[in-house]
């Protein structure tokens, strides 16, 4: 695996200050900004950068803090003033204070908008996707599902980054995008997993794909269009995630099944029946009649479950509505929208013995395991 080495070890030189962003993947740190000023520092200093300049424009001593203050659209650090500033660590990481903390690969780049100051983390795509792993699969699974889930993240942060060159950023560090937390995120087995998969890709028809995952299917996967709309893909098309006895792959898994009692809807006040009109091809619930004190009501089965709380209604794979005297007791399988791989399942699939390779077989028909040397010019087009 010589390449992946290579890879993780370039992640420093990738970064130099005269490599372009559209190489980098840009990550919007959204817990970090957004307020009106930010320190940061590095361990073994830092150069500062305007726009497009070869030099630094100041030169900062390792350990000593610099503090960004935001002035309309212009950024402040002491004589430094500037719409927008560059900051490169001379080591590994550079460590950011504002809403948050955190410490990151790569390089910052700090813009000033509206009186609050924006950071952007810009890095190669391995040391992004060693931030990510650890926060969206437990390090303790099996090696071929921490392998599984890389490729996915890898695939789905691609997918996510096309035509969006001429943007600021490609993804943000929260849940709307992948979970990103920086080098406080990095675990041996993850950081594993991502050296091990390194430029490994899921292409349909020469471009990544929309590469979703889930905690727990519930025993069958969704198609695209039941959780998000638009035109099935197929590449993501339902799936019995059913071992050869008939038994779900997650099924192990403390969140196969759940249970919530609904005592009132919005609008409805106490609830006294919820009945399922419709289902999906996977079974999901797709319109839902609701008949509380106050009437009834005909919903999608999305906004349903939004109304109540996804944490509550964990998935729309419902198998009971059962009306009670302190309201309805739902009773379902899996958790969360159940497009794409099932991560319970990818556990279960390789204690059973399966290789990520079949993993991703299962979770993405049709879709191709690709090494590709530039990955992120190719999700961008250049390449």
């Amino acid at each position: 695996m010589l390449l992946a080495h290579l890879a993780i070890a370039g992640i420093a030189a990738a970064t130099g200050p005269l490599a372009p962003a559209e190489g980098l993947v840009r990550v919007i740190l959204n817990r970090i900004g957004g307020v009106s000023s930010v320190e940061i520092r590095a361990d073994e200093g830092l150069d500062l950068f305007l726009p497009n300049a070869s030099e630094p424009a100041q030169e900062v001593k390792g350990g000593a803090p610099v503090q960004f203050r935001a002035n309309g659209d212009r950024l402040e650090a002491g004589s430094l003033k500037a719409a927008e500033v560059v900051a490169l660590p001379k080591g590994r990481t550079i460590e950011v204070k504002g809403k948050a903390q955190g410490t990151y690969r790569g390089r910052l780049r700090l813009r000033a908008e509206k009186g609050v100051v924006v950071v952007v983390n810009e890095l190669g795509l391995e040391a992004y996707l060693m931030g990510v792993l650890a926060s969206e699969m437990p390090p303790s699974f099996a090696p071929e599902a921490l392998k599984a889930q890389a490729i996915a993240a890898r695939t789905y942060t691609l997918s996510r980054m096309a035509g969006r060159a001429a943007a600021l950023y490609d993804l943000d560090d929260t849940t709307s995008s992948q979970t990103y937390l920086g080098t406080a995120g990095e675990r041996p087995q993850t950081n594993e997993a991502v050296r091990l998969t390194s430029n490994l890709v899921l292409l349909y028809e020469g471009a990544p794909i929309q590469a979703l995952y889930c905690t727990v299917s519930g025993g069958v996967t969704a198609g695209n269009e039941e959780a998000f709309g638009g035109t099935p893909l197929p590449y993501l098309r339902p799936i019995q995630d059913l071992d050869e006895s008939g038994s779900p792959y997650g099924a192990w898994s403390p969140h196969f099944q759940w249970e919530a009692l609904l005592t009132d809807y919005p609008g409805l006040g106490a609830l006294k029946r919820v009945e399922i009109l419709e289902r999906t091809p996977s079974g999901r619930a797709k319109r839902v009649r609701l008949v509380g004190a106050g009437g009834s009501l005909t919903v999608s089965g999305t906004e349903f479950r939004t109304r109540v709380g996804v944490n509550r209604v964990r998935s729309l794979l419902i198998d009971e509505a059962i009306p009670g005297s302190q309201g309805v007791l739902i009773r379902g399988r899996g958790w969360g929208h159940g497009v794409g791989l099932c991560q319970a399942g990818a556990q279960g699939r390789a204690l059973a013995g399966q290789s990520y390779q079949q993993i991703l077989e299962a979770y993405y028909p049709t879709a191709k395991l690709t090494f590709l040397p530039n990955p992120v010019l190719v999700a961008r087009g250049k390449s």
